[in-house]
């Protein structure tokens, strides 16, 4: 029960923001015809009773607007009293945020007498409506057939009862399967015609049945008090269009006797006969004045009146739509987790680091389920610190996902403008020193890289404006990294190359490698030792990140990882591609010296979106340049050779495909 109420309280605040917008466009839409107005709310309809979004491009509704998360129903979980004492300090753990079959939890006492009144305000309303139609049937006893019309409806001709009463004090229609015009029998027979048209106007549009689903609608949500004013608004728009209907039909020449009538049916009325499920002549003032002033609209007045409509209901249907990394954050499962990092700055040297456990995965990755704010193009840099999860897929991509400054959430390079109150929980230390170089090759957003440089060069306790790695002043081109180190007079991140590549769809992309930290180390410098993969000339040692781009804009980037804690190239590479497996996309080699015979590779693939993979890790090949096709002896397979030092002969190594990877045969 807890659960749905998070999700009416969600709904609820989505629709709010709908219901002020048509507020807005209910003024602008002032001197249209009020049925563009009644119109108009049933897309607050729609966002009151659909618990689902339906992404479009375009929306006028704000991003991340569901502020309440399911996490308020539950707490954090309670250790059992039995645990150890070690792993009880080495667990501080962000508050369970749901309900999972093995590790159950109890939902906050707060939140389960919010969701009791809530209920108990659901069901008040509901008794008062059937003491409202139970009054209005025992009137209905004293009333008698006055006549049976037959009218054209939206589906078809049908019969309608007209009853008159001594007793009725207004007309109205009651009936959901049979509605029926109720009038009183003091009218003349001329208002009786005005108002039995009215209400015939609304059963020819269906509003007997509109009416009981926005009173149960409005039922659900009555915490809300826009949901009541939009209630109210709604029924007020269509009496008004259905004057304007009948004006239509019988001519403007009976504006004043057709607002006698309403006056004739308001006078001596004290409440709103016909319960909330009947159709009272409500706001009689209002519906006068419009009828005196009404006039038959223009014709572009009312093409205008229709394009504001259309271009409105569109805008408030669609929700933003959801960023790619706000998509995954949302959809990662446990099973596709390699590792989990923490990392906390500023902290103590020994609380600034932490690897997770396996088992202690759903539990991050729950929390990674529960993101949420607005997307911030450029966000302002903070100062403080930020508490950041390296996250590992199987698919060889290392995910940020930082709370930055209790202010952004920041999952890889997007920044989510998201709540305090959700960051500033955020309970996670470490239980080790960050690693040394740990920040080297990180994908991560502008801003983390900014923490990530301060803390690998001076470890203090503020995050530098600029990233070292992307510094353009003075102070980072004089031939210096971050560290202080000599650079070779480079400067970062440096292109080792571009390569054209074909996509399986046809299109063409652009694969980069960038070095991102480290120098070049040329074989004439003084200080130039021979040995290991150093050659005579150039030597770019250090870090190294792919890059795909489509017309000059980064589409995905990941880190070069091999064995060797810096990777060696030396010059401009180009990459070579082929297809291994077969599914049409472009895959390519790229490694670097291991040993003396030869490389050991890495195998990355490049789908139609542009996003890189990593297929597959090459313990080594007897080849030395930096990216080589492949031996092809069967499909969806390849081999590599490498030298038996005893035999003195190259021994074939074969890797097959097995439609999720590439694994040796042994």
């Amino acid at each position: 029960m807890e659960e749905l109420f998070i999700t009416i309280l969600n709904m609820s605040i989505t629709a709010s923001y709908v219901i002020l917008i048509i507020m807005a466009v209910r003024m602008l839409l002032k001197k249209a015809p009020k049925i563009f107005s009644y119109i108009l709310w049933c897309v607050v309809l729609f966002r009151l009773i659909c618990p689902f979004t339906i992404e479009g491009i375009f929306s006028i509704l704000p991003s991340g607007n569901a502020a309440i998360p399911e996490a308020a129903v539950y707490p954090e979980n309670s250790k059992s009293a039995d645990s150890e004492p070690e792993a009880a300090a080495n667990t501080r753990q962000a508050p369970q945020t749901s309900v999972h079959p093995d590790n159950k939890t109890l939902p906050q006492p707060g939140m389960m007498a919010a969701a009791v009144i809530w209920l108990s305000g659901i069901t008040g309303m509901l008794a008062y409506s059937i003491l409202s139609l139970t009054k209005m049937k025992n009137l209905r006893r004293s009333a008698y057939l006055y006549k049976r019309d037959e009218i054209q409806g939206i589906f078809r001709r049908r019969k309608i009862n007209i009853y008159e009463g001594e007793y009725l004090e207004t007309a109205f229609v009651m009936g959901i399967f049979r509605p029926a015009i109720y009038i009183p029998n003091a009218l003349e027979e001329s208002e009786r015609s005005y108002i039995i048209c009215h209400e015939q106007v609304h059963i020819k549009r269906l509003d007997y049945l509109i009416k009981p689903v926005a009173y149960l609608v409005l039922c659900i949500h009555w915490f809300n008090p826009l949901v009541w004013a939009a209630f109210l608004l709604m029924e007020k728009d269509m009496e008004l269009s259905c004057d304007e209907r009948v004006l239509h039909d019988m001519g403007k020449e009976i504006r004043r006797e057709y607002a006698s009538s309403l006056l004739t049916l308001a006078s001596g009325r004290r409440t709103l006969s016909g319960g909330p499920l009947a159709f009272g002549e409500n706001d009689i003032k209002s519906r006068i004045r419009n009828v005196l002033n009404y006039h038959r609209p223009a014709f572009w007045g009312i093409i205008a009146s229709a394009v504001i409509l259309i271009v409105i209901s569109a805008g408030l249907i669609f929700s933003p739509a959801t960023r790619d990394s706000m998509k995954w954050a949302k959809s990662l499962r446990p099973e596709e987790v390699v590792k989990i990092e923490l990392v906390v700055m500023p902290s103590d040297e020994g609380k600034q680091y932490r690897v997770y456990l396996p088992e202690e995965y759903p539990q991050i990755v729950e929390l990674l389920h529960h993101s949420r704010g607005r997307y911030v193009e450029n966000p302002e840099v903070l100062a403080g610190g930020g508490l950041s999860f390296y996250i590992t897929t199987t698919d060889g991509v290392r995910h940020q996902f930082t709370n930055y400054g209790n202010t952004y959430l920041v999952i890889d390079e997007d920044s989510y403008r998201s709540s305090y109150d959700w960051l500033s929980q955020w309970d996670y230390e470490g239980n080790d020193k960050l690693p040394e170089g740990f920040f080297k090759n990180q994908k991560s957003s502008v801003d983390d890289k900014k923490e990530s440089a301060d803390a690998e060069a001076d470890k203090d306790e503020s995050i530098d404006e600029k990233p070292a790695n992307l510094d353009t002043d003075e102070e980072n081109t004089g031939g210096e990294n971050a560290g202080g180190e000599d650079t070779g007079g480079m400067t970062f991140p440096f292109s080792m190359g571009i390569t054209p590549m074909t996509l399986a769809d046809g299109s063409g992309i652009d694969v980069e490698l960038v070095m991102t930290d480290g120098k070049l180390w040329r074989s004439d410098d003084p200080d130039f030792i021979y040995g290991g993969y150093f050659q005579d000339g150039e030597n770019y040692v250090g870090q190294f990140e792919l890059r795909t781009l489509k017309e000059g804009r980064i589409l995905d980037q990941m880190p070069v990882q091999l064995t060797q804690p810096e990777l060696c190239f030396y010059g401009p590479v180009t990459l070579a591609a082929a297809d291994y497996n077969g599914d049409g996309n472009p895959e390519f080699t790229l490694g670097s010296w291991v040993w003396s015979g030869g490389n050991e590779y890495n195998l990355y693939s490049i789908d139609t979106s542009g996003r890189l993979t990593l297929l597959s890790y090459i313990e080594r090949h007897d080849e030395k340049e930096a990216s080589v096709l492949l031996d092809q002896p069967t499909p969806g397979s390849f081999s590599v050779n490498w030298y038996n030092q005893q035999t003195g002969e190259r021994d074939p190594v074969l890797y097959h495909w097995n439609g999720d990877t590439y694994l040796q045969d042994q």
